[in-house]
Parts: C-alpha cells; structure tokens; sequence
C-alpha cells in the first residue's frame, strides 16, 4: 500500500498495483514490479523439442497413421497421439538436441482386430531397374485373410512420405510408378496390409532401403 510524503508524483510512496514509488537520494523513482517467468528445466525443453520432432516427422504420414492405427472403443485419443507416443518411445534415437529416427522401427498401423501381412515380402529394384513390392500368400493363412485386403506401401525419400493404396494382396506384386523421382536419394519401404471392410489391420513391416544413386 502506498503512503503519503512529499512526494511531487502525488506524495506517495510504496506499492500502487503493479508499480513501485520510492525515494533515492532526494528523488521520486517509479520501478514496475518485476515478471513472474517461471523458468524452462533443460528437462522440459528436451520434453518439448523430443514431442515437437516427432509430431513434425509424422505429420507427412498423418494419413496413413489413421487409416493403420486403430483404436479402442471409446478411446479419448487420436490415432496421431497413439502414434507419437510409440516413436518418442521406440523410433527417436540421440540426445537433446540432436534426435534422430531409427526407420526400421517406424510403424504405420497398430491392429486391434489383426490379419497377417505378406508372407516373404521383399523391396527390390534400383535407379536403373523397375522398383517394387513383391509378396506370397501364407500357404496357412488365418481365417480373416482374404485375397481381396488391400496392401498399404510407404515409402519414404528422406524428404517426404508416399502412400501407395492401389494393389491387393492376390496381386502378390506392386509396382512402384515414376520411381526416378526419386533419383539421388534412400529409398526406404514399410509394408501392411488392411482388410476391405478395414476391419482388420497387420502390423507393419519393415523391407528395406534401396539406394537410388
């Protein structure tokens, strides 16, 4: 609370609100109140850094991470926050602030109602011969395979995710359409397949890098 002096800003001195009136050698001085920054932890910012990565690195495959990631009934997450919160914990490699990705361990569907995926699936090709996903089916498949699931390919450039949805699991092949756009550079590949009536999802698999140089 303020108080009354000689003050010539009103003879008052103290605290006034979010201002102080004091006097120093003879003369009135107005200081404002200092802020209340709560200081960011090292541990916060890495926190924050690690989740800002992740969800910038996903948000070219948000796509298929909802059409893989199912979730359960009456879920109050996102098929994007399931996704986050199983790279930040499997995929991130490194220390703040230098996080890396380990792509073999990227995944793009989480089943709750599975199906198998390809049986023997393989990534072939090169910058100077056709590239594609080839598979077999299961000479034992499980009951909810059907010939008609459709295969989910994603592939990434290092750049950017690309989601091919056009084969079905009795085609046993797909081949990948202007791969020379993606001269110069790794070529990696992910591998799941979902049923018609995306009931039924498989676990994704990881097939590989193919050096398109």
């Amino acid at each position: 609370m303020g108080t009354r002096s000689g003050s010539p800003l009103g003879d008052m001195s103290g605290k006034i609100g979010t201002i102080v009136l004091s006097k120093w050698k003879g003369i009135s001085v107005v200081k404002g109140l200092p802020g209340k920054t709560k200081k960011v932890s090292l541990k916060q910012q890495s926190q924050r850094t690690l989740f800002t990565t992740v969800m910038n690195f996903l948000s070219g495959a948000n796509e298929v991470i909802k059409l893989g990631y199912q979730l359960p009934n009456k879920s109050k997450v996102s098929e994007m926050n399931m996704a986050t919160t199983y790279h930040i914990l499997n995929a991130v490699r490194g220390e703040y602030p230098d996080y890396s990705f380990d792509l073999s361990k990227l995944k793009f569907s989480s089943p709750i109602r599975s199906t198998e995926n390809g049986w023997n699936a393989e990534f072939t090709g090169s910058k100077d011969f056709p590239v594609s996903v080839s598979w077999e089916m299961n000479p034992f498949p499980k009951k909810v395979t059907r010939w008609d699931d459709q295969a989910v390919i994603v592939l990434y450039d290092t750049k950017k995710f690309v989601v091919f949805k056009n084969a079905e699991r009795r085609e046993l092949n797909f081949l990948i359409p202007n791969s020379d756009h993606f001269y110069g550079r790794d070529l990696f590949c992910w591998l799941f397949f979902i049923s018609a009536d995306g009931k039924f999802v498989s676990e994704t698999e990881y097939l590989g890098m193919i050096k398109m140089v």
